[in-house]
């Protein structure tokens, strides 16, 4: 029986995906949950300064706890989420969504449920992980509107893998604070949460390739679970390389690779002497990293919240080796992606400052197709002509 789970890199041939909904999305009130109020602040690191002390920008630090976002907003993204759907099943890629039951009847405890695929789940290998989220809101959120999926995973002979140790479980019952760090007894190690468990977003990783994977230590990362994700990927060979240049959250706004020889980062958070110094030693040369600045990034209109930064704009889904789908309205980030050789797909996908997620953040790929080198070479000269 074939496995229903293989990603050895985040870029080959997508086969298999999750793509989020946005039904019922609010922020869990602070009361619950304080890190995404961390988080806005963090996410926002490497703007330039004319920016950040704009007048423009005065409003993006009050952020609406607890309430549902309003009806017009959440019908654009789910639209743009059903569209990009559309655009996955177009290419013979087979798409899974969230159970629409475990949408309804959300809480301000619920928070930002459902339509960030990604922040919860990783394939690994041969591997689905289910991340020791730092999100105490956000806890829940794969038993609640995932479990159909993981349960057709197990069926067809996937292997799954909880990282929610019981641990976490008795922490996350220790309310708003349970996961940070404790400051009087704890040595700060970059990142606010506690050192006494893993915790990390599935969104804190990049699989490199079949040897590597890449983990952020942030505000949503801890070093611990670079540990436990060390011990848990010995069995495939695998190693981590730990990213701690950037102090906000996820990964997939700061650097993605797109092929074995092509990366993509952003210069407001790490210069290329730091790419070229980690990316070096797995095969990147000097051609092989695509910058972008502030300047590249389309603005981004903003409907309640802006939890996400203007980097957003650079988070594109990768279907295969420099092929991509990216966010419609940036236009810089297409032409200079193209000017590298990068085919781009598009589709509109709304506030997505206001949902904390565009086209890597709502999908979670299940199934890529490894491409060995004969295929890989045949490709890259066809995209060198």
């Amino acid at each position: 029986m074939s496995s229903p789970l293989r990603c050895f890199s985040d870029y080959d041939e997508l086969k298999s995906v999750i793509v989020g909904r946005s039904d019922g999305f609010r922020l869990p009130t602070l009361e619950y949950d304080i890190l995404p109020d961390e988080l806005q602040a963090a996410t926002h690191a490497g703007l330039p300064e004319s920016w950040t002390k704009s007048e423009d920008v005065a409003t993006e630090h009050t952020l609406t706890f607890g309430v549902e976002y309003p009806a017009h907003l959440i019908a654009a993204a789910n639209k743009g989420l059903d569209d990009l759907s559309k655009l996955l099943q177009g290419r013979g890629i087979e798409v899974l969504r969230p159970d629409p039951e475990g949408l309804k009847n959300q809480t301000a405890e619920s928070g930002t449920r459902g339509h960030s695929s990604r922040d919860l789940m990783i394939t690994i290998g041969d591997t689905l992980l289910i991340a020791p989220t730092p999100f105490r809101s956000r806890s829940r959120e794969v038993d609640a509107i995932f479990s159909h999926i993981i349960a057709d995973v197990k069926k067809g002979g996937g292997r799954v893998v909880d990282c929610r140790t019981e641990q976490y479980w008795q922490r996350a019952e220790g309310g708003p604070l349970c996961f940070l760090r404790e400051d009087k007894t704890e040595k700060d190690q970059g990142t606010p949460l506690t050192e006494k468990l893993p915790l990390f977003d599935a969104a804190n990783i990049i699989v490199l390739n079949e040897k590597t994977i890449v983990y952020q230590v942030s505000t949503t990362g801890n070093r611990a679970g670079a540990k436990y994700l060390e011990e848990e990927l010995k069995r495939q060979g695998m190693s981590v390389v730990i990213f701690q240049y950037y102090k906000g959250a996820h990964i997939d706004s700061t650097i993605l690779p797109l092929s074995r020889n092509k990366i993509i980062f952003c210069e407001g958070r790490v210069s290329l002497k730091e790419m070229k110094q980690l990316f070096e030693p797995h095969g990147y040369t000097d051609d092989a990293f695509i910058g972008f600045n502030f300047d590249d990034m389309s603005p981004i209109p903003i409907g309640l919240n802006a939890i996400s930064s203007p980097w957003i704009g650079m988070n594109l889904l990768q279907i295969a080796p420099n092929v991509v789908v990216i966010e419609k309205d940036q236009v810089k980030v297409r032409e200079k992606l193209q000017k590298h050789g990068v085919e781009v797909l598009d589709v509109t996908i709304p506030y997505t400052r206001d949902f904390a997620g565009a086209l890597h953040c709502v999908t979670c790929p299940l199934k890529r197709q490894l491409i060995d080198n004969c295929q890989r070479n045949v490709r890259q000269r066809t995209a060198d002509n």
